[in-house]
């Protein structure tokens, strides 16, 4: 079948029009991108998936799919389960941060929640934890030693590639 001619389904429609929605209703690149993975449609264009989601603004699609007694495929709405959790974290933190929130918070919440606040980041920058506990001492008795960090640091890095390339 010529690609030009394929007929979406209203399951097709709904399934595109619910990936779009978990986009906050944008049809970005990925969403675009997840919505052709599972359609099992890679040249789907982004002004067919336009016209689906604008129609369905204007005429639910809803009674289309009790008709066909279809639910919507969730495993293909998964693809992108981390850029969702990673959207609904920033939304939260987005609003953690507000004034008001911040300053409604209790001192030992206040606490708790910047300590995990500061694991987390490091372990977004791919660092461990416990090197918070070391890396003062570390960077201390280097300096103690009359040596610069940094080239205490660069001439481990380049001993680990050497015998890395071995």
């Amino acid at each position: 079948m010529d690609v030009a001619a394929r007929q979406y389904s209203a399951h097709d429609k709904a399934t595109a029009i619910k990936i779009v929605e978990r986009f906050d209703g944008e049809i970005t690149r990925e969403a675009l991108e997840i919505t052709r993975e599972a359609l099992a449609a890679p040249t789907l264009n982004k002004s067919t998936v336009y016209r689906w989601v604008q129609a369905a603004r204007l005429q639910p699609v809803a009674s289309e799919l009790h008709h066909e007694k279809k639910a919507v495929d969730e495993e293909a709405l998964d693809v992108a389960l981390d850029e969702m959790f990673e959207e609904t974290a920033r939304k939260y933190l987005r609003h953690a941060l507000k004034e008001d929130v911040v300053a409604s918070t209790k001192s030992r919440d206040a606490v708790m929640n910047a300590a995990v606040a500061v694991d987390k980041m490091r372990l977004l920058r791919n660092l461990p934890t416990e090197v918070i506990l070391v890396l003062p001492d570390l960077v201390g008795a280097i300096q103690d030693a009359g040596l610069s960090a940094g080239d205490v640091f660069n001439a481990l890095l380049q001993e680990i590639r050497v015998h890395a390339d071995r």
